[in-house]
């Protein structure tokens, strides 16, 4: 899938009618689109994930497998393709545990499918940095 394919598949997700989106990340390569953004808000995580979760559906979105601990709310889904087969999504909601009212968000979509007897078949790019590594080059320290 190209870079485009799946940036295409990426949902446009706004904010509660309670809240702001802020300090956003965003990037895209041929296998991969993934976005990171902060939420300041006065509403629970329980009603942030039905929120988005509401939003997510209206874009074609079909949930596979979720959870919530009172800190992370993590969710899988579906995600409609124009190609043979759909591509794999999967949202997190963080709740700040210094900063009361605010949540961070990360949204990820990558080519793949569901298969009943195996769970998610990605399909595997070629290897990459550690994800330790990447936040050591943007950050200029390391997570040992």
């Amino acid at each position: 899938m190209s870079a485009e394919g799946v940036k295409g598949l990426f949902p446009t997700l706004a904010a509660p009618a309670r809240g702001l989106l802020d300090r956003g990340y965003a990037r895209s390569t041929e296998d991969i689109a993934h976005a990171d953004v902060r939420l300041s808000t006065d509403d629970s995580l329980p009603e942030i994930v039905v929120y988005y979760a509401d939003q997510l559906r209206q874009c074609g979105w079909r949930r596979h497998a979720a959870g919530n601990d009172g800190t992370l709310a993590w969710s899988t889904w579906i995600v409609p393709s124009a190609s043979a087969s759909p591509a794999l999504g999967w949202f997190l909601i963080l709740r700040d545990p210094f900063i009361a009212g605010h949540y961070h968000l990360t949204v990820q979509v990558q080519p793949g499918e569901v298969s009943s007897d195996k769970g998610y078949q990605v399909d595997t790019p070629a290897p990459r940095q550690r994800i330790v590594d990447v936040y050591r080059d943007l950050d200029g320290y390391s997570l040992r």
